[in-house]
């Protein structure tokens, strides 16, 4: 289908199947705005579960709908939604008039124009017949997964775990100029230059994706004529119920504006803006995230939602931290002091005894606000200490400073090895 769809019949076919999936009787689909409160309840949901849209639009969300002993599980799923994967479980909804019946649902992070999540579609089917609803979930997956590839404003790309192309959708075509039949069963190392393959870019990628779960990065890639675009690509690793790594999901959105300016300031936060990298650099800053909660992970990705010249990179523990920070060299490492098995000060001695990140800026984020705990931190030679639960406007005040600190850092050490190779 991929390879018949043009600018004009695109927004047709969306029009269609949203019309489709609202009137729909054969399954519940809700969609949330990014909080989860509920935005649209089709007539499948009406019929589901008892209620009509304006007594739930608004005012409740899905974990409202949802008997509260398995609230916990569908928290889960949004969790996974959020971070690009999909998933499915069985939960016990409860109607209107009390009673509950099982179904089985799952939950998709929808995306705005610029990538970030503006919202949440849970999908649900009666599973009082489990075979029926399996093949109902399916089929409305089917549906969902069209009006994806109906998407012509950017490149949604599934690879397996080698890098074999598995899916196309419209705006991949658009974008890299490959019909689906051209480039399905292809390694995406195809988008890379010559130099970039031979330098080992595409496996690189793949293996940071896989160890942090998600990778952003950006660069030129090429299309299919050989001409080339820069663009933003995000890789996010894809598991399954077993957590064995499954493939990847590829997002790719072309660069409007040159990344070695400085970016606007956040929602939010007037008047804070990163400083960019060193001049010259097109490379975005790195900042290395230890911490295993999705949700918090999740919280600063929406504080650096519009900041292209940052790229996070997430550890879920101290371990992961210390070979990933040694590998990538971040210019920054914001650290959970409360993380389980996390040594605060013996994190920062072994960082410290690594002369590629003897001298990175550390950020402690902690719980405790007591006086004596931050300039315990800040005397054990943390660069700032911030305080839970994480704000806007401190954290991107602080890093800010520290990333500051890092491209001076860098500067002092350019110029003392320049000026030893002039004197050799």
């Amino acid at each position: 289908m991929t390879a018949h769809t043009t600018p004009e019949s695109s927004p047709v076919r969306a029009r269609v199947l949203q019309n489709a999936i609202l009137n729909d009787t054969g399954c519940a689909s809700i969609a949330t705005d990014e909080k989860c409160v509920i935005q649209i309840f089709n007539a499948g949901a009406e019929r589901m579960l008892g209620y009509t849209g304006a007594e739930v639009v608004g005012k409740l969300t899905p974990a409202d709908l949802v008997d509260p002993v398995e609230a916990a599980r569908f928290e889960t799923l949004v969790l996974t939604a959020a971070r690009g994967f999909g998933d499915s479980h069985k939960l016990t909804f409860i109607r209107q008039d009390g009673s509950g019946f099982p179904a089985v649902a799952c939950v998709t992070a929808l995306y705005g124009a610029k990538g970030a999540i503006v919202g949440y579609l849970l999908i649900a089917i009666d599973d009082t017949v489990h075979e029926e609803g399996e093949a109902q979930l399916r089929r409305a997956e089917q549906d969902f997964r069209l009006t994806v590839e109906s998407v012509s404003d950017c490149a949604i790309v599934q690879l397996d775990v080698k890098g074999q192309v598995l899916s196309w959708n419209a705006g991949a075509q658009v974008l890299d100029g490959y019909r689906a039949r051209e480039i399905l069963g292809q390694n995406f190392a195809r988008f890379y230059s010559r130099e970039d393959i031979e330098r080992g870019l595409p496996q690189r990628d793949l293996d940071a994706a896989a160890a942090t779960g998600r990778y952003e990065t950006q660069g030129r890639r090429v299309r299919a004529d050989g001409s080339t675009y820069r663009a933003n690509i995000a890789l996010t690793a894809v598991y399954d119920e077993t957590g064995v790594l499954r493939g990847f999901a590829r997002l790719v959105r072309p660069l409007v504006r040159d990344v070695s300016k400085p970016a606007p300031p956040i929602a939010g936060a007037p008047g804070l803006a990163l400083p960019p990298r060193a001049a010259g650099s097109a490379s975005p800053c790195r900042l290395l995230y230890v911490e295993d909660h999705p949700a918090s992970f999740g919280l600063v990705e929406q504080f650096l939602a519009r900041r292209t010249d940052v790229l996070l990179l997430r550890a879920a523990d101290s371990d992961l931290a210390i070979d990933l920070a040694r590998t990538v060299s971040p210019d920054v490492i914001l650290l959970n002091i409360d993380l389980p098995g996390v040594g605060a000060v013996q994190f920062m001695k072994r960082l410290r005894a690594d002369p590629i990140t003897q001298a990175t800026p550390i950020l402690a984020l902690g719980a405790n606000p007591a006086p004596g705990a931050i300039a315990k931190a800040l005397e054990a030679g943390f660069f700032y200490y911030l305080t839970k639960p994480l704000k806007a406007e401190p954290f991107m005040e602080a890093l800010g400073d520290a990333l500051e600190f890092a491209a001076l850092e860098r500067a002092e050490e350019n110029g003392l090895l320049s000026r030893v190779a002039h004197r050799h």
